[in-house]
This record gives structure tokens, C-alpha cells and sequence, in this order.
């Protein structure tokens, strides 16, 4: 699995992978990553029709936007990331951790978050998300 660090040099991954992942996720400053592309009303209010957005933002906190029942919520956590051995690091976010995994295709890159199963009858469940439009 390749980690892709955005900005970032092949020597300074094979230094320290984690600062690499985090520069990935996070840039300078903040990224977000798009689950599904948002789409509100024009109006007043935060009507919505759709859509799911990770901020990661360097002060290691995200901002987690979605459209629930027609409302666009915004809510802000804590995020932590920790090596996983000589597998992908580990980010934790609101409650649930899961395997950080980079790539890009075609010039554009995306972010898979892996929720491991509890034993091998319960499945992972893989979210991706693509780099969003600056």
C-alpha cells in the first residue's frame, strides 16, 4: 500500500512515516476530504440535499460536515494518529479509529479510512474520500 504525502519528499517519509501521513492529511494548515459532494439549498437556514466533509486541520482538530435529515450540521473533535507497526497508522476521530491509507490516481488523491472488523465474520468497512477542489 503506498502512502502518498502530498508536499511531501520520499526521504522525509522513509524518516518518519507518521509526520508524513499527517502533512497528508492536514497540509500546512487544513484539507478537506469529500465523502460525498455537498449540496445545499439557496435560502435561509443550512438546508441541504446531500454530502459528507472531513476538514483535518494541522491544530489536530476535523470538522465534520454532513447533511443529516435535510440539515447541514458542522461539528468539531479531536484527531490523533499513531503508528500501527509496519501497517497503515491508526487515526482516531469522534469516537472510532481507523487504518490511514493514501493514494492518488489519474492526478487526483484520495483517503480510504479502514474500520477493521472485530473477528472474520464482521467485514471492514472502507470509506474512500478525494482531495477537495482548493
Amino acid at each position: 500500500i503506498a502512502l502518498v504525502a502530498l508536499g511531501v519528499g520520499i526521504a522525509a517519509q522513509a524518516q518518519d512515516p507518521l509526520a508524513a501521513a499527517r502533512v497528508t492529511l492536514t497540509g500546512p494548515v487544513e484539507r478537506e476530504w469529500v465523502f460525498k459532494q455537498i449540496q445545499v439549498f439557496m435560502g435561509p437556514g443550512n438546508l441541504c440535499l446531500q454530502g459528507e466533509a472531513l476538514r483535518f486541520r494541522a491544530t489536530k482538530k476535523v470538522v465534520i460536515e454532513s447533511c443529516a435529515n435535510g440539515q447541514m450540521t458542522n461539528r468539531t473533535v479531536d484527531w490523533t494518529l499513531r503508528p500501527n507497526g509496519v501497517l497503515d497508522p491508526i487515526l482516531t476521530y469522534d469516537g472510532a479509529g481507523y487504518e490511514l491509507l493514501f493514494s492518488d490516481k489519474d492526478g487526483k488523491h484520495y483517503m480510504r479510512l479502514r474500520k477493521r472488523g472485530v473477528d472474520q465474520i464482521d467485514p471492514a468497512e472502507d470509506r474512500g474520500f478525494r482531495l477537495g477542489e482548493p
